[in-house]
């Protein structure tokens, strides 16, 4: 009887890792705003992400002001900008405001049928500011559609619901993780097998979610597909990142995997001598 419940205290144990990974990931990565500025700072470092915001600025600079402006120097300007120490903070501030519009719960008609947008105003005022262009007079936002067919879906509150069903679930099932684990260890016979059991399941867990970033970086990138193009190299980007940064979680956890397989052969041994 005893052998037979750990078993199955295994099993749902493993279960409850597989889910529990991406989802707690999700939780305080993505879902949780501070979380994903704080990841959205970090993907700022990255020098191809820098060019496309520093293209995007003189596109628009250009665009509001024509002739007005020497290109040349706009382009200093907002290159000296973006690899300055203010662009990573002022990026993510950006990017927080787009996981507002689609975590958020839309409350006005605009909300509803507006598109998602990047604004670049503040970006752009603080690249002219740093070549002393502070005087040039910007008519109103700068943004930059990341959909403007409309064809992903990316509308306000695109992910209200399922963001709140993804918390739930990776807490029941961290919870379900801990007490089943703990439970077989405590009811096994056999505790040194049993630890290396549920090492190998949370190997398992680790891998399904290094697959699952591959997965869930080619469909995220289908949502933006409809943005313009250094729009969507800096959406590509982010998404690149947070895959990366899935990934990396996922080998951690994989390591611990072993380490507890590991030393539950061990602890295995040492019990038979």
């Amino acid at each position: 009887m005893r052998t037979f419940l750990s078993a199955l205290l295994v099993l749902v144990a493993v279960v409850a890792c597989v889910i529990a990974l991406p989802s707690m990931w999700a939780t305080q990565k993505v879902i949780d705003r501070d979380g994903f500025r704080t990841m959205s700072v970090d993907a700022a470092h990255d020098k191809d992400l820098q060019s496309a915001v520093s293209e995007e600025i003189v596109r628009q600079v250009d665009d509001l002001m024509g002739a007005a402006t020497p290109t040349s120097l706009v382009r200093s300007a907002a290159d000296r900008y973006v690899s300055s120490s203010m662009f990573p903070d002022d990026f993510g501030d950006a990017v927080a405001q787009q996981h507002d519009y689609l975590f958020d719960e839309p409350t006005t008609t605009a909300e509803r049928e507006g598109v998602l947008q990047l604004d670049l105003t503040s970006m752009v005022r603080r690249a002219l500011d740093t070549a002393n262009l502070s005087g040039i007079s910007l008519p109103g936002k700068i943004t930059v559609p990341l959909d403007e067919g409309k064809r992903s879906g990316l509308r306000a509150g695109r992910y209200h619901e399922v963001s709140g069903q993804i918390r739930t679930w990776a807490y029941v099932s961290l919870a379900a993780f801990v007490i089943a684990a703990l439970g077989a260890l405590l009811v096994a016979r056999r505790r040194g097998f049993t630890l290396s059991v549920l090492g190998l399941g949370v190997v398992v867990a680790a891998a399904v979610s290094f697959v699952g970033s591959v997965v869930v970086d080619s469909r995220a990138k289908d949502e933006v597909s409809d943005a313009e193009s250094s729009a969507r190299t800096v959406a590509d980007i982010l998404i690149d990142h947070a895959a990366a940064d899935l990934r990396t979680i996922a080998l951690y956890v994989g390591i611990g995997g072993v380490v507890a397989f590991v030393l539950g052969i061990i602890g295995s041994l040492i019990g038979r001598r």
